[in-house]
């Protein structure tokens, strides 16, 4: 069995020593874990600040690529968990989520 790091190869100076995502190769299979993600772009700007639905699109988009570094993409996820910091953002990031997970159907929690 084997990890492999997914994502930026190193960390920037002054960031925390986490890997965006890591493979795990089961011997056949391979289980992916991917860390929280949120709308901060590769130079630490926010993306969309005060727009919920386009900043889940980027973070979709930034586990498109993940995923995609092992050739999976999002019909291998079986758990997605959501977070907002308001609940007014619920039904934006809802219906993105929905968007992109309408063929996957994994396991989904979203709450506040």
């Amino acid at each position: 069995m084997s990890k492999r790091l997914l994502g930026p190869a190193t960390v920037p100076e002054g960031k925390p020593a986490y890997s965006p995502a890591v493979a795990y190769d089961l011997g056949g299979h391979t289980m992916i874990f991917i860390a929280g993600q949120i709308a901060v772009d590769a130079d630490g700007n926010t993306v969309a600040a005060g727009d919920a639905g386009e900043q889940t699109r980027f973070i979709f988009e930034k586990i498109k690529a993940l995923l995609a570094e092992i050739d999976a993409d999002l019909n291998d996820l079986v758990k997605v968990q959501i977070f907002v910091t308001d609940a007014d953002d619920i039904s934006d990031v809802s219906r993105v989520r929905n968007a992109y997970l309408r063929e996957s159907l994994p396991v989904s929690t979203l709450l506040q």
